[in-house]
């Protein structure tokens, strides 16, 4: 949470999850999550498009289990230089 609270204040609006492994993200405005997907792949980060998930268009799924911290921000920190390219 504190990697995408310093990473993408107001870029992107997620809740706290209560337990699980996964967390739902929704980037502020529209995109084309198939781009910004590929965009991330390059960028050496994955996320699950919302989409291929049953949700709707523009969520993201990113799962947090059995990763160490560090690798978790350095994975958000990719996410959000992929994103901002993409915004552009």
């Amino acid at each position: 949470m504190d990697a995408l609270r310093n990473e993408l204040e107001g870029c992107v609006d997620f809740m706290e999850p209560q337990g699980g492994i996964h967390l739902w993200c929704k980037p502020n405005g529209e995109w084309d999550e198939n781009a910004l997907f590929k965009e991330s792949i390059q960028n050496g980060v994955i996320f699950a498009p919302g989409t291929t998930l049953g949700s709707s268009r523009n969520f993201m799924r990113f799962t947090y289990s059995r990763t160490e911290a560090g690798s978790i921000r350095e994975g958000i920190r990719r996410f959000a230089e992929a994103l901002r390219r993409f915004k552009r």
